[in-house]
């Protein structure tokens, strides 16, 4: 059994309607629509950390507390020389009374600016055209099958937070 600890990142799925905020992150070789957010800072809660995220690369404020929605665990051998096992990335849902077109809440030369993070835009996605992008191979997604999780995350149905666990390897930054 190894000792080595698990990166905590919190993320926001923000909604309104039917439809989820991404942004599109550029890493090495690959383009990818996530949610926004990130690596909780040592002694930062996670709620700590979304509020700081959600601020820091869309500009989004809210108090209180959000739902847990979904949690993966993912080994990422890449990681162990800096001290990491993997990630366990926890998504909580953000409900916005509107569509909004996000603006940095922090200066461009924040550490935690949209450019610093690699995101290079937004756009509000329902899960038929994550499906339909998925399915002509026009973006790929993280996690890779949001499309068929969308509606149930957005819904809010089933047993919640969805969690599974999952392996990765070849992770962009990894030390």
């Amino acid at each position: 059994m190894t000792s080595l600890l698990y990166r905590q990142v919190a993320r926001g799925l923000v909604t309104h309607g039917e439809a989820a905020l991404l942004c599109e992150h550029q890493v090495p070789g690959l383009s990818v629509w996530a949610c926004p957010g990130g690596a909780a800072e040592p002694g930062e809660t996670l709620a700590e950390a979304l509020r700081r995220e959600l601020h820091e690369e869309a500009g989004l404020q809210f108090g209180g507390e959000r739902a847990e929605v979904m949690r993966i665990t993912t080994e990422v051998p890449d990681l162990e020389p800096g001290g990491n096992r993997g990630v366990v990335t926890h998504w909580f849902l953000v409900s916005v009374d509107r569509r909004f077109s996000p603006v940095p809440g922090v200066p461009d030369t924040h550490e935690g600016h949209p450019i610093a993070e690699g995101i290079t835009s937004w756009r509000w996605w329902t899960a038929a055209d994550v499906v339909d992008a998925t399915g002509r191979g026009s973006a790929v997604f993280s996690p890779r099958d949001l499309g068929s999780l969308l509606p149930q995350l957005l819904a809010g149905t089933g047993e919640l937070p969805i969690t599974r666990a999952d392996s990765f390897s070849g992770y962009p930054g990894a030390t």
